[in-house]
């Protein structure tokens, strides 16, 4: 599948499956499920996670008002 994200100006196109896992430091990832916690927030309108040079982001397009720390809790406690 192919899957678009907006993040700010910067506009990322990424081709996988949504089952797609990736292998980072010995441990297996699966991005769809980070991207669904991100989600899960209430406060993320949009997502994005990849593996940028064995460091692991997530793209978020966030709604107004919304705290970082906020997120940062939530992905503590859920993943």
């Amino acid at each position: 599948a192919e899957g678009i994200r907006f993040c700010s100006l910067l506009l990322l196109l990424l081709f996988r499956s949504s089952f797609q896992q990736v292998k980072l430091r010995g441990f297996r990832i699966e991005l769809g499920g980070i991207e669904s916690v991100l989600l899960a927030t209430g406060g993320v309108k949009s997502c994005c996670v990849l593996v940028e040079k064995d460091i692991l982001v997530a793209y978020c397009v966030i709604k107004p008002g919304f705290v970082a720390e906020t997120l940062q809790k939530s992905c503590a406690a859920n993943l």
